[in-house]
């Protein structure tokens, strides 16, 4: 055989049999993705925002003590690094959102809640939270309330002004109602921003005493952030049906609200525990519920029924925005194992099964139209959205 005819059948061997461009066949040719590359993402700009967000956030086990030395799981009193070390050099944007879901106390004095699921931790794993990057915090959630309304006041003392060196914000809970619906108002690269937070929750906040800021608080909060002079708003809504990958009216109706009637630039979803839709209308978007991301005590949502590829796994979203704040582009990045040690899934057929599948639950007959319009690539990696490519 000379050499040209053993090349060439080489090359044919290897198209037909390479396992890798096997795969990359399959998640173009029959997922129905475009082939596209990183180098569209937008390159850092001096006035540039990156915005990064994460579900639920809990590092202790339900109904234990806090331990200053180390997160309190089934498997004892372990560092707060261990169920972190996937995660670091990760949370990279300007500003890094999650869903603060436990009271932060020092203590083991207050008594829980008369409820199944109870969470606290301790300040140093809130300081740990900002180690990772993480400074931007929604506190409106179903178990601030935990350890009552001590333990709200507790936890808004504990996490105040921690460090100069770190700067931080966080909105949802208060110690009266004027503070808990009360927007966060804080400056990134030039550039004004405000956040707003609500949640279900069974301790909401009232003129003289502490808690939380529900959903029927709505209207006020919507008022409130949308009054405030601000560049770009954030919201953080904390409602839906656990484990049910279908949004709720509730949902829908303060999303579209806060998007559509009071120009909310962006709102963002959690408390289903796993991944829901999203969507996209002129430069507003929101995400129903990026599912838990680093919740110790929370299910092993790959053991729900009917898990695989859609319930089993958290959303790391990238937010770029140009210097004028226009939304340049998304990326979205599947997570598994958030209930121990999270990770950002890396086979790609993993990914795109799962962008796919948030695709899908997007353009549902139920959800808005406009909807359809959003449409996430997968390159592999992750799931990426540029408005307009479309």
């Amino acid at each position: 055989m000379n050499l040209t005819l053993f090349l060439v059948l080489l090359s044919s061997y290897r198209v037909f049999f390479d396992p890798v461009l096997i795969t990359q066949n399959y998640i173009f040719d029959r997922l129905g993705f475009r082939q596209i590359s990183s180098e569209v993402l937008p390159e850092a700009e001096d006035r540039s925002v990156v915005i990064t967000l994460s579900g639920d956030i809990n590092m202790s086990s339900s109904k234990t003590f806090v331990d200053s030395s180390g997160a309190v799981s089934s498997r004892g009193v372990l560092p707060f690094g261990l169920f972190s070390e996937n995660l670091v050099n990760r949370i990279d944007g300007d500003i890094n959102y999650c869903n603060l879901e436990t009271a932060v106390l020092n203590d083991n004095s207050l008594r829980h809640a008369d409820k199944s699921f109870c969470f606290r931790m301790h300040t140093k794993a809130f300081e740990h939270l900002l180690d990772l990057g993480f400074n931007l915090f929604g506190l409106a959630n179903n178990h601030m309330e935990d350890y009552g309304p001590r333990g709200v006041v507790q936890t808004l003392d504990n996490i105040s002004g921690l460090t100069p060196y770190k700067q931080y914000y966080f909105a949802g809970a208060g110690r009266n109602y004027e503070e808990a619906v009360s927007p966060a108002i804080f400056e990134i690269k030039g550039h004004v921003f405000a956040f707003s937070s609500i949640g279900i929750s069974g301790l909401p906040a009232s003129a003289n005493g502490p808690g939380v800021a529900l959903t029927s608080f709505c209207d006020d909060v919507l008022e409130k952030l949308s009054s405030v002079r601000a560049d770009y708003r954030i919201l953080a809504v904390h409602a839906g049906q656990e484990r049910n990958e279908f949004v709720t009216y509730l949902q829908t109706s303060i999303f579209r609200k806060a998007l559509d009637q009071y120009g909310i630039d962006l709102v963002v979803g959690t408390h289903p525990h796993i991944v829901q839709g999203f969507e996209y209308n002129e430069g507003k978007l929101g995400f129903y519920s990026l599912g838990n991301f680093l919740m110790l005590g929370a299910r092993d949502m790959s053991t729900v029924e009917n898990s695989l590829y859609r319930k089993d796994f958290g959303l790391f979203v990238k937010i770029y925005l140009s210097d004028s704040l226009k939304l340049d582009s998304v990326t979205v990045s599947p997570v598994f194992d958030m209930h121990y040690k999270p990770y950002f899934i890396e086979d790609s057929l993993s990914v795109c099964r799962r962008i796919e599948w948030m695709n899908k639950i997007s353009s549902a007959p139920y959800m808005n139209p406009r909807t359809k319009k959003a449409f996430f690539d997968c390159d592999g990696n992750r799931g990426i959205f540029i408005p307009g490519s479309d």
